[in-house]
């Protein structure tokens, strides 16, 4: 174990393979650490490590428990490519210049939850299971270009700085009322107006449930209502559809009842 231990010269452990845990919690590494193709095949225990010059993590994998809570990373850091196959912990985490997360893999959930991200980073071709970026600080950009996230939680982050795509949520975006008004302006500033009505939508399908949770019958009811009959606005097809529908149930009744006969069938004058 190397708990607390103070790395003077750089540290080069690329395609080194951990097999027990390894606590490297309170480390510091005042030069590069390099952990490029590395293996961790148990718990990665890097809790309040501190990296002063750039830290590579390039195509490395976690196929345990990897914990990089409270870690400050002076210099670039560097996960592209990294496989992370349970829960990966970067909370309370700072990264002080550039964070590469482009290609990287986590498998459950990667937990980012009061992160600063003081310079930009980049999380492109991510593949995340459930990612959480509750009460984050993305102070430059950050992209998640052709990313792809299961689910979603933003709540009491500032969203101005991301880019992100709605199509990249493939499965569900944590119900805020801020995080979703913040997104969706943020989609409209960014010209994606048709991931802004998306994102509008499925805020309004959450805001309808959550009446139905509360109880609020009445006020559920005429959100039902705005749903069914125009989709809030956002479904202009609904309406043709229920006008093309009620012409031909009401033909069929017609018909169906003999109410409407063929003038030929009509008595004449007596």
């Amino acid at each position: 174990d190397f708990v607390g231990a103070r790395f003077q010269q750089d540290v080069s452990l690329r395609r080194a393979k951990f097999n027990g845990t390894v606590h490297f919690n309170g480390a510091q590494f005042i030069q590069t650490a390099d952990f490029r193709r590395a293996e961790f095949n148990q718990w990665a225990d890097f809790v309040g490590a501190q990296f002063n010059q750039i830290a590579i993590f390039s195509y490395t994998k976690f196929r345990q428990y990897a914990e990089f809570r409270k870690a400050k990373f002076k210099e670039t850091a560097l996960f592209d490519g990294a496989q992370f196959n349970q829960t990966a912990i970067f909370s309370d985490i700072t990264f002080h210049q550039y964070a590469e997360f482009s290609q990287s893999q986590f498998k459950e959930t990667a937990n980012f939850e009061r992160a600063n991200f003081n310079q930009e980073s980049n999380f492109e071709n991510a593949i995340i299971g459930n990612a959480i970026f509750n009460h984050s600080q993305f102070s430059k950009d950050v992209s998640f270009d052709n990313a792809s996230i299961k689910d979603l939680s933003l709540k009491g982050s500032d969203l101005d700085r991301l880019d992100i795509r709605w199509s990249a949520i493939t499965g569900d975006l944590a119900y805020d009322d801020s995080a979703y008004n913040l997104l969706r302006k943020n989609l409209d500033t960014r010209g994606y107006l048709d991931d802004a009505s998306d994102c509008r939508y499925s805020y309004r399908c959450k805001h309808r449930a959550d009446l139905w949770r509360q109880g609020k019958l009445g006020m559920w009811s005429l959100d039902f209502l705005a749903w069914a009959s125009y989709g809030y606005g956002l479904k202009p097809q609904l309406p043709l559809y229920w006008s093309i529908s009620i012409i031909l149930l009401g033909g069929l009744f017609f018909f169906s009842t003999r109410s409407v006969v063929r003038s030929s069938q009509c008595p004449g004058p007596s």
